[in-house]
């Protein structure tokens, strides 16, 4: 897959994925345990309310932003979570602080990428 853009936004203190080709409820676009908190680290500050992401299946580096360019940050897949649907992925730091996160990717993560990838990794 190549890395594809996605914006994420924030509504009353919940993440949720833009993505409209999904065709099931909105509510299941919604990012919780632990992806809610990843949004936060990334967006920088609690009043931002709107993340934009590069992901891909495969390490990349964006070329466009300056002055260096930005690699990926790995997602790394801990285990699969078939009672649920989707994974467990564990962000260790994000531009240079660590975090040991954990966070719950669901079913639709799977639809997007059409499998649940070792590492999904983000810019």
């Amino acid at each position: 897959m190549e890395p594809r853009n996605f914006r994420f936004h924030k509504i009353e203190k919940r993440w949720y994925i833009d993505f409209p080709e999904w065709e099931g409820e909105q509510w299941e676009l919604e990012m919780v345990c632990g992806a809610d908190d990843m949004l936060d680290i990334i967006a920088g500050h609690p009043s931002h309310k709107e993340v934009f992401l590069t992901m891909c299946d495969e390490s990349f580096v964006l070329i466009d932003t300056e002055p260096i360019p930005t690699q990926a940050f790995p997602l790394t897949k801990i285990e699969d979570t078939p009672d649920i649907g989707g994974a467990k992925y564990f962000l260790k730091e994000w531009h240079g602080v660590d975090y040991n996160l954990e966070v719950w990717l669901c079913y639709v993560t799977e639809y997007v990428f059409g499998k649940l990838p070792k590492t999904i990794y983000i810019a």
